[in-house]
């Protein structure tokens, strides 16, 4: 029998998740602050600093799309805090929520108070992102990954359980 997630966890998750988003924004306010717009600082090899600003989406698509970006953020965010809700009980699935609802809500707030996100870790072959864009990426694949390969995850009954035995 599933036993509902402690206290305790749900807890760790909400603070991973104010963490994660306190951390986005505070390397991008460090960004704005040290960094004029446009500037780059090479770090070590192909690693650069460069402050951009962000009106699409991932990659540069659909420049200029603030309102409609913040929109389907707000979508995403509503989509994890509903599939939370619906109780699917895998540690890697719950996680992915939380990642990805963080990175959701890291851009969002930028869309909503810059217009644009900040984006600054520049690989040099890559295009220009920020730590919410790993958050999102990172919260994608854990949840891709717990759709895939976690046997119980599209089993879960609703309610906020994990797979341990009483």
């Amino acid at each position: 029998m599933k036993r509902p997630i402690s206290l305790g966890w749900r807890a760790a998750y909400v603070v991973c998740a104010v963490l994660c988003v306190s951390a986005d924004q505070l390397t991008k306010r460090i960004i704005e602050q040290k960094l004029p717009l446009y500037s780059r600082v090479r770090l070590f090899g192909p690693v650069s600093l460069t402050h951009l600003r962000n009106s699409g989406a991932a990659f540069g698509l659909f420049q200029g799309s603030s309102l409609l970006l913040a929109v389907i953020g707000f979508a995403v965010l509503g989509a994890a805090v509903a599939i939370w809700g619906i109780g699917f009980g895998s540690t890697k699935m719950r996680w992915g929520l939380v990642f990805l609802a963080s990175g959701s809500v890291g851009n969002l707030i930028d869309r909503l108070v810059r217009g644009a996100v900040v984006d600054f870790v520049d690989l040099g072959f890559w295009p220009v992102f920020n730590l919410a864009d790993v958050l999102i990426v990172t919260g994608v694949l854990l949840a891709l990954c717990a759709a895939l390969f976690d046997k119980d995850v599209l089993d879960q009954p609703a309610g906020l359980y994990d797979n341990k035995a009483e």
